[in-house]
């Protein structure tokens, strides 16, 4: 991995660079949901592995280890291919508290969107991993303040990710068939080509979440998943005003689907997608007429419930 260079963004790395010993950050367990239900890593597109960066001392390729969470980041767009995280419910501590946002010093800091991107303008540091969601277990508060590493996030109009988006991991949570209240979440961008340039880098207008959970006990138990989109593709005024509310649009989409806008393939998750398998039931084509869902409840969600 190259050095720093100079500017405001190698300032931060390298003032953060000997803060924190990342050695014992265990990242994403993929047995998390149980030996029989691993959930592996995305499968990276021979496209996308060419657009990973290098990370230092990386147990995993390419791979960013936090508490909880991993993250990898794409190379090009400064911003991550995905976050995942681990969360379990019943160990939640339901406990955030804000922090400094900080460059990871294991990537050069020329590959990350740093704070220059966010001055004086309406836009947010889009947390991809919510902060709440890594805040469970013995190692709670670092979990909270390891979501507060630039490559957790991604530049985002104010409140981007409020509403049906931001409370999706909570209602899964309290109202799907979710085995001992633990639930994967994978999370990133779309990248466009066409993506909103500003400030030399490009903004993402569409984002996606996968969840992975275990329905059913004992013999009957199995891997379920959900894929979701939020679209909001007309971000055509100036980011240096204050926008008001922004409309939004959240739809329940296959994982399929989602493989197909990012070069990854979820693998398992695929295979469990349930609202898949239900559209598959009622005889949808996939090929001429993918199934979408627009969520204005978030009980419209088609899921394993209780």
């Amino acid at each position: 991995m190259s050095a720093p260079t100079a500017g405001p963004a190698a300032s931060l790395l390298a003032a953060n660079a000997n803060a924190k010993d990342y050695s014992n950050r265990q990242g994403y367990d993929e047995k998390f949901l149980g030996t029989k239900f691993a959930v592996p890593l995305p499968a990276m597109s021979k496209a996308t592995k060419d657009q990973i960066a290098e990370v230092q001392g990386a147990r995993r390729a390419g791979v960013l280890d936090y508490t909880h969470f991993s993250v990898m980041l794409n190379k090009s767009r400064k911003m991550c291919f995905y976050a995942v995280v681990n969360i379990d419910g019943k160990q939640t501590k339901g406990l955030s508290k804000s922090h400094t946002w900080i460059l990871d010093p294991r990537v050069d800091a020329d590959l990350q969107v740093g704070p220059k991107v966010y001055e004086k303008n309406d836009l947010d540091r889009g947390h991809m991993v919510r902060r709440l969601d890594p805040v469970w277990g013995d190692a709670f508060q670092i979990g909270n303040s390891d979501t507060f590493h630039f490559p957790n996030a991604c530049p985002q109009i104010h409140k981007f990710n409020d509403g049906i988006w931001g409370e999706l991991e909570d209602y899964l949570l309290k109202n799907a068939d979710v085995k001992d209240l633990k639930l994967t979440v994978f999370t990133g961008p779309i990248f466009g080509e066409d993506d909103r340039s500003y400030r030399e880098i490009q903004i993402p207008s569409r984002y996606w979440k996968v969840a992975v959970m275990v329905t059913g006990s004992g013999s009957a138990a199995k891997l379920a998943a959900a894929g979701f989109m939020l679209s909001q593709d007309d971000l055509l005024v100036s980011f240096e005003f204050p926008l008001g509310p922004i409309p939004k649009v959240v739809t329940q989409v296959s994982i399929k689907e989602i493989e197909k806008l990012t070069g990854m393939k979820f693998g398992a998750a695929t295979k469990a997608d349930f609202f898949a398998k239900k559209a598959a039931a009622a005889g949808v084509s996939f090929d001429l007429e993918p199934p979408v869902v627009e969520l204005n409840s978030l009980d419209q969600i088609v899921i394993p419930r209780r």
